[in-house]
This record gives structure tokens, C-alpha cells and sequence, in this order.
């Protein structure tokens, strides 16, 4: 008798443990904290003509990402959080991430450069609607010289409304 008690006081301590562990982990998730400031979803290229529906809009900002590479991680979690932080916390949620990587079945590296008309990747573009598909009005491009890539960025969401002087 004094056996099957203990093992049911192990039993009961494994699932308290157990339970612990899973609501630490809930809420470690809940409360882990946004590196990025531009718009949470992830979209692919293919998404782009139905992306302007959604928001409604003729224009659209998206930044070219690929959440494997060092430069990309910088400029979102880093570079932009830091510009919008400079800015009174500006939300940048009017930017949307194409992941290209997750693109590249249809398209490869090369071939999002041509379609964007950039030269390097990270990129942040601005594309207007047209009657044929799109076309690019601006863009900001990573040169990995992140001084004069932080004046660049900062330039170019002030000309596109993004943040306000």
C-alpha cells in the first residue's frame, strides 16, 4: 500500500511539474518581445496583386526579406527598430515582408532583383498598382555600410510618408 501511494505522489508531482513547464512556456510566448516593427504577416511574391486588394491601397511598401540572412535580421530588428524608436516609436506596419526565400520555387534570387529593378537584398521598395501588375516608384537598397544604410533607410521612409520630421 505504502508503494502504489508513493508512486502516485511521483505521478502527481511529474504532471504538477509538468504543468508548470507548459504555462512558464505559454507565457514566455505571450510576453516574448517584438524585434520588428514592420507588419508581423509574411507574404510571397505571389501574394502581391491580392496584398492590394487587402489594404485597399494603389501603393505598397514591402521590404524584400529573407529571415536567414544576417543582413535582412539587422535591418528588421535592428535598423528599423532603431529609426522607429529615433521617430517617437513609429509603428512601420505599413511594410510588408515578401520572404523570397519561400518565393524562390517561382522565382530565384536573381529574378526578384530584376522584378523590384534592385541590385541588393535587403530591400525596402515602394510599388505603385498598375493596369499590367505593378511598378516600382522607390526603393531603399542595403549596401552593408550601416551608417550611411541607416541615413539611406531613414531618407527613404521620410519621403514615403512612413515617418514624419
Amino acid at each position: 500500500m505504502k508503494r502504489v501511494i508513493k508512486v502516485l505522489v511521483l505521478i502527481l508531482i511529474i504532471l504538477i511539474a509538468l504543468i508548470c513547464a507548459s504555462l512558464a512556456l505559454s507565457s514566455y510566448r505571450r510576453n516574448q518581445v517584438q524585434l520588428s516593427v514592420v507588419n508581423p504577416v509574411t507574404y510571397v511574391q505571389a501574394d502581391i496583386p491580392s496584398l492590394f486588394d487587402e489594404m485597399n491601397t494603389d501603393t505598397l511598401h514591402l521590404m524584400i526579406y529573407d529571415s536567414e540572412n544576417d543582413d535582412c535580421i539587422y535591418l528588421d530588428e535592428v535598423m528599423l527598430k532603431e529609426i522607429s524608436f529615433d521617430y517617437d516609436g513609429t509603428e512601420l506596419d505599413s511594410i510588408y515582408k515578401i520572404v523570397y526565400e519561400d518565393s524562390s520555387r517561382t522565382y530565384t534570387n536573381q529574378t526578384i532583383k530584376n522584378t523590384y529593378q534592385i541590385q541588393a537584398i535587403p530591400a525596402i521598395v515602394t510599388i505603385e498598382q498598375t493596369e499590367s501588375g505593378f511598378t516600382k516608384t522607390d526603393s531603399f537598397e542595403w549596401s552593408g555600410n550601416t551608417e550611411e544604410d541607416k541615413q539611406a533607410l531613414t531618407d527613404y521612409l521620410l519621403r514615403n510618408g512612413l515617418i514624419q520630421a
